[in-house]
């Protein structure tokens, strides 16, 4: 029977990830927007960087993640039930020059930390071999259980990607279930990142300043506009309140001239004929 194949999902699968060949063992393909890649990046340290958790830890999907440098990425912090973070996974950009940007991600898991036998499936013949290996090699009951999954379980589907070093720490890559936990928690984490105001996207009031001692607000433009001519300034009630019919607004009313008589008495004194001019017939 041929073992199973690597779990790896693919969020883009029309794209040719050229970064793949360098990062053979991702098993997480997906592209970014440049800029909510740097989004992101730039959100992590103020709001879910694994330094920011108290010492009575966080909930999960709270303060698990750390900003990668070189290349540029990120690491998962996995919490356990007691609330303490344990490295899992990893996700890469090797190329941010691009757009949208190539990611990879890779559950990442070693041998000495809490998630290394969730991808077994009979763990009770793990311990039972293991057991037995420990006694038999004088190894204690945890290691004597990581020889016998890297024998029986990983190394036989193809999930070691470094056997144990000189400190006896083994690595391998997620099951099917591990590498839908990275892919769900990266896409909620980039959700948070969109949506979230950053520091330096706060917006300072701009409806004024309180002058000292005057009680007033200055706007932020500087000095009040006057209302151009014709027009009154709009009441609080947002109506405009117009004029008298006939009349004009009491800043717009001409002079009075002085009363010379009406118009229809100085017609008549000008056509009516002047008697004291006439000469009587001879």
């Amino acid at each position: 029977m041929a073992p199973p194949a690597r779990a790896v999902i693919n969020l883009a699968p029309q794209h040719k990830f050229k970064g793949l060949k360098d990062w053979p063992e991702a098993q997480l393909l997906l592209l970014m927007p440049r800029v909510l890649w740097n989004r992101t990046r730039i959100y992590v340290p103020h709001f879910e960087a694994v330094h920011l958790a108290g010492r009575f830890g966080a909930d999960p999907g709270d303060f698990e993640w750390e900003v990668l440098t070189e290349p540029q990425g990120f690491k998962w912090w996995r919490r356990t039930v007691g609330g303490e973070p344990a490295y899992s996974s990893f996700i890469v950009a090797p190329d941010v020059s691009t757009d949208p940007v190539e990611v990879f991600g890779m559950v990442d898991i070693a041998s000495d930390t809490p998630w290394w036998f969730d991808a077994i499936d009979d763990m009770v013949r793990i311990e039972m071999r293991g057991d037995v290996h420990a006694r038999q090699y004088n190894l204690t009951d945890h290691q004597g259980k990581v020889f016998v999954s890297l024998r029986d379980e990983y190394g036989p589907r193809k999930l070691v990607t470094t056997p144990k070093d000189e400190n006896g720490v083994a690595w391998r890559v997620g099951a099917p279930e591990e590498v839908e936990k990275l892919k769900e928690s990266f896409v909620n984490l980039v959700n948070r990142a969109r949506t979230a105001t950053l520091p330096d996207e706060t917006v300072k009031n701009k409806t004024g300043e309180l002058k000292p001692g005057t009680g007033q607000l200055k706007p932020a433009t500087g000095s009040l506009q006057k209302p151009s001519t014709g027009q009154l300034p709009k009441p609080a009630t947002g109506t405009i309140r117009k004029p008298p019919t006939g009349s004009l607004p009491p800043d717009q009313k001409k002079p009075e001239k002085p009363a010379t008589g009406s118009l229809r008495d100085a017609l008549s004194n000008l056509l009516k004929p002047k008697t004291d001019q006439l000469k009587k017939d001879d």
